[in-house]
């Protein structure tokens, strides 16, 4: 059944077919539970053409969870000559709610200790907990704001990530559990020490606090 989140709004398309061409019409597409229509596309006109036609239907899905039975009626010059009930019904389910729970860390090392290609890294790592009663996928990106050539700050960009291993911007959290999201770069201030750059975290928590490199 197709799963959608509360209160969201989707576009439904169905391909309807009036004849005689020239007909007045109407359409609506709703949700029912309980013998009750909790939500609906509204009428939607439209002018038959003895062909199918792909009629859009913009719905706000219930802001309750739950499992909800689909119809579409269709009107001509204002008398119902058609409805239907769609062989899936569609299922509300609950959101996974996140939160930072930490202060950003940072933590200097060096990428490849003793060879000569080593390069001097920052590690920024954040917390961020499940507060909801359903398991969810999560997703953070760390971000810093580097300068250009006249000493300006630039647009917040992502960082470019040195190694898979050096990351972890995704994984699925359970209700109550707490993961430690972690990104790494190589600009640090031991290259520019007059420069802060500005780093934080964005992504399903919403905007970390802003810290400077270390």
């Amino acid at each position: 059944m197709p799963q959608f989140s509360p209160s969201e709004l989707k576009t439904a398309r169905a391909p309807i077919t009036v004849k005689p061409s020239g007909l007045s019409c109407q359409a609506e597409l709703y949700l029912v539970s309980g013998g009750s229509k909790v939500a609906t596309s509204g009428l939607k006109a439209f002018t038959s053409t003895a062909a199918a036609q792909d009629i859009t239907f913009p719905i706000t899905m219930p802001s309750t969870t739950g499992t909800y039975k689909v119809y579409l009626d269709i009107y001509a010059a204002g008398y119902l000559i058609a409805a239907y009930q769609a062989i899936e019904d569609v299922v509300i389910a609950a959101l996974a709610e996140f939160a930072y729970v930490s202060a950003i860390r940072q933590i200097p090392f060096d990428t490849d200790p003793g060879m000569s290609w080593s390069m001097y890294a920052v590690r920024m790592e954040i917390d961020v907990k499940n507060v909801s009663s359903v398991a969810g996928v999560c997703k953070v990106q760390a971000q810093f704001r580097g300068y250009d050539q006249y000493g300006n700050l630039r647009d917040w960009a992502d960082f470019g990530t040195l190694r898979p291993e050096w990351c972890l911007k995704q994984t699925t959290i359970q209700p109550g559990a707490i993961v430690t999201f972690f990104d790494s770069m190589t600009r640090s201030t031991k290259y520019y020490p007059s420069k802060a750059f500005p780093l934080r975290f964005i992504g399903d928590p919403g905007v970390s606090e802003e810290v400077n490199m270390i």
